[in-house]
This record gives structure tokens, C-alpha cells and sequence, in this order.
């Protein structure tokens, strides 16, 4: 869930939204159903959600197997409007961002028609049109650039010089996070790798990332570089 301005929070379970009041209690719960009409399989999943300067709110999520939609609710819950997106939902979903021009910032895979491997990022109007979008592809070469081996978003959040993601890697010898800061118009600035490449036999995923008033990130995951579990 995340915290709601002026109190309170919104809770997202599968495809239920609950806005809850500061001491727990139910404002209003919805329950939503996203799916093409031709899918075989009709499931609604919420993976992420932010509020919006008006009170509403923005949550990305997967439909059927694993396609990508980024649906728009009033502060009441209601639905305003739904899009969907060419961009593979699987491995913990998309994540979605507000940004400081009132867009949005849509994060995944790639789709299974450009490859299924890589990474995908969409710049969104505040109405959910795309107005940008580039992959990160991932040739599962030996030597392509190290920060591009992950094949999904961990998380994401947004500093004053562009977004950064985290991208996991799970399927090659190491087993690590890549930790990328990108320029506003995507291109990458800096990368930093945690994990077995650069520090010994040492797994670590990280998946969870914000951005403290000064600037600094903070990150938080798992390691065995304490215990081997």
C-alpha cells in the first residue's frame, strides 16, 4: 500500500483497491475486473498504485497472463479511465511513478514481441498517453554491458536528475541487483552493480528503493553476505 494525502492509506490486494482511514478503518473498498474480452485467462492483479495532485489515484497492473495496464481512479474509487500497454507484466509486475510535469512514469519488460528479455521504461501523459518509450534490451550475450543483464524492474523512483531502477539478475552464474540512474530523457548517467561480480560469492536482491529529501537513495533487499540464507 502507500500513504494518502491529507491521512490515511490505500491498500491494493489482487483487485481490490481499499482506501483505510488513519486508524484502519474502511473508507471505501472496490473491486475491479481488467482483462481483453478474448483472454483466456480473466485476472486483475494491482502491482503498484500512486496519488495524484488531485486526490485520485493511478495503479499499474497485470491483466490475463501478463499483459500491462495502468488504470485512473477517482478520490472516491472510481474508475475514470483504463489503458493498456505493450509491455510484458510478469516478475512482480510493473511499476508505475509520478512526475514532476504530472506524467507518469511506467516501468516493466519488454513485450514477447520485442524478445521477452530487457527492460521497459514509458513516459505517460497525465491521461496515459505515451509520449515516450525505450527498451533496454538484453541479448543474454556474454559480453553485453553489464548494466543492462537484468531483464525486469525491481523498483524505481525518480531524483532531480532522472529516474533509477533497480534491475535483479537471477538466470546467469551471478546473482546480483543493478542499481541504474538515467538522465531525464533516458539515457543512462550511472550504474552500480551489488552482488557476486564485484564483491565475492555473495548473492543480493534488492527490491526497494526511495529517495530522501537530500538526494541520497535508499535501497533495501536481501544478501547473504551475513548467513547463507
Amino acid at each position: 500500500g502507500i500513504p494518502c494525502s491529507p491521512s490515511g492509506m490505500l491498500i491494493y490486494i489482487e483487485r481490490t483497491l481499499m482506501r483505510l482511514d488513519d486508524s484502519g478503518d474502511v473508507v471505501w473498498a472496490r473491486n475491479y475486473t481488467i482483462y481483453p474480452p478474448s483472454s483466456a485467462y480473466r485476472s486483475t492483479r494491482f502491482t503498484e498504485a500512486v496519488q495524484l495532485p488531485d486526490g485520485g489515484f493511478a495503479i499499474c497492473g497485470v491483466m490475463g497472463p501478463y499483459g500491462t495496464f495502468v488504470c485512473r481512479v477517482d478520490v472516491q474509487g472510481d474508475p475514470l479511465w483504463t489503458r493498456s500497454y505493450a509491455m510484458y507484466g510478469g516478475y512482480g509486475g510493473p511499476h508505475i511513478h509520478l512526475l514532476g510535469d504530472g506524467g507518469l512514469l511506467l516501468g516493466g519488460r519488454v513485450s514477447a514481441e520485442e524478445g521477452w528479455q530487457g527492460v521497459k521504461l514509458m513516459w505517460l501523459t497525465a491521461d496515459g498517453q505515451v509520449q515516450r518509450s525505450l527498451g533496454y534490451a538484453d541479448t543474454l550475450e556474454e559480453r553485453r554491458p553489464w548494466w543492462i543483464q537484468g531483464f525486469a524492474v525491481g523498483d524505481m523512483t525518480v531524483t532531480s536528475e532522472g529516474p533509477v531502477i533497480l534491475q535483479p539478475l537471477w538466470e546467469t552464474k551471478c546473482r546480483g541487483t543493478t542499481v541504474v540512474q538515467l538522465d531525464h530523457a533516458g539515457g543512462v548517467t550511472w550504474t552500480t552493480w551489488i552482488g557476486s561480480q564485484r564483491r565475492g560469492n555473495i548473492d543480493v536482491h534488492l527490491g526497494g528503493i526511495d529517495v530522501t529529501p537530500d538526494g541520497s537513495l535508499v535501497l533495501v533487499g536481501r544478501t547473504t553476505e551475513f548467513t547463507d540464507r
